[in-house]
Order: structure tokens, then sequence, then C-alpha cells
């Protein structure tokens, strides 16, 4: 019986000790402290291990637009570079949503995607916001402009109701996508 109990406060121990290591390294990455971030990961923390929101040291850098650390984690063995987080985003939406085109064009280079699976409900928010810059990178990202919300709406039926003339009549320059 105690070396059950031995055995049970072993692993608490070492899985609190993961937990930990795993939250400093989501800190360093989300305060763009570089040079701790290296230190943790030759020290044994693991690149990948999410926080509570499933987000990973690779979402947090994309998100604050950190592109010396968002280079670096990809650079590193086994991270990966799609991981979803809790919400379905991934890495390169976060950089996206946040307006770090660099970070996006660098984590593209390197093989990211950006799979939505409700494009059409960020399209038609986005248009409804008239956030015609967060439009313009999901499209220029490849999310179909014709894609439909829960209503089965397009984004241009949102503009087209929302009288928004200039994001109907072209949300980029003329040799891009327009809304159809």
């Amino acid at each position: 019986m105690r070396l059950k109990e031995f055995e049970s406060d072993i692993t608490f121990h070492i899985e609190k000790q993961e937990a930990e290591l795993a939250s400093r390294v989501n800190i360093s990455a989300f305060q763009g402290d570089l040079y701790h971030l290296k230190e943790l990961i030759r020290g044994g923390a693991h690149p990948n291990k999410t926080d509570y929101d499933g987000r990973s040291p690779l979402h947090l850098a994309a998100s604050r637009g950190y592109e010396n650390i968002a280079l670096f984690l990809i650079k590193l063995d086994g991270v990966d570079i799609n991981i979803p987080d809790k919400f379905g985003n991934t890495p390169l939406f976060e950089a996206i949503k946040n307006g770090h085109d660099r970070v996006a064009s660098l984590l593209t280079k390197h093989g990211a995607s950006l799979d939505i699976d409700d494009g059409g409900n960020c399209l038609c928010l986005a248009v409804a916001k008239g956030d015609s810059d967060f439009l313009k990178r999901l499209l220029s990202n490849g999310v179909d402009p014709n894609s439909r919300d829960y209503d089965h709406r397009t984004p241009l039926h949102i503009a087209a109701a929302e009288g928004l003339y200039l994001m109907a009549s072209n949300p980029f320059n003329s040799d891009q996508k327009k809304l159809t």
C-alpha cells in the first residue's frame, strides 16, 4: 500500500514539474524572451506542450508577431507547425488575425496551411465588423471568398445587407480575388 502511495506521489510531482516547465516555455514565447526560451528547450522542455487553451509556444509567438521566436520554434525537430488549439486556431491563423504578415509569411513558407472549419463565418464576421484588413489577409491566404456562414450567407450577402459598398465591390486590388 505504501509503495502505491509513493508511486502516486512521484507521478504527481513529475506531472507538476512538466506542467510548470511547459508554462515557463509558453510565458517566454509570449513575452518574446528568445534567450530564456532557448535555455528551457535545451534543458528538455518540449516545444509542443500546450497551455490550458491548447496554445503552443508557436501560437503565442505568432499571435504577438515575434518572428525570431517563430523561426526558432519552426526549425526545431518535432514542432507541429499546424497544431490547433482548443478553438481550432493554428499559429498561422493567429498571425493573420493579429496582422503579423511577416510571421504569417514565414509560417506559410515552412509549410503551414490555413485550414479554417468555419471560413464562411470568419469572412462574414470580418465583413460585418468592417475589418477589411483581416478580410484581405484571410482571402490572400486561401479562404474561399464564396464560403458560407451558418445561415448560408456569403460575405457578399453581408456586405450588401450592411451597405458596405467598398467591401462588396473589391476588397483587393484588381489583380486579386473579389467577393462574388
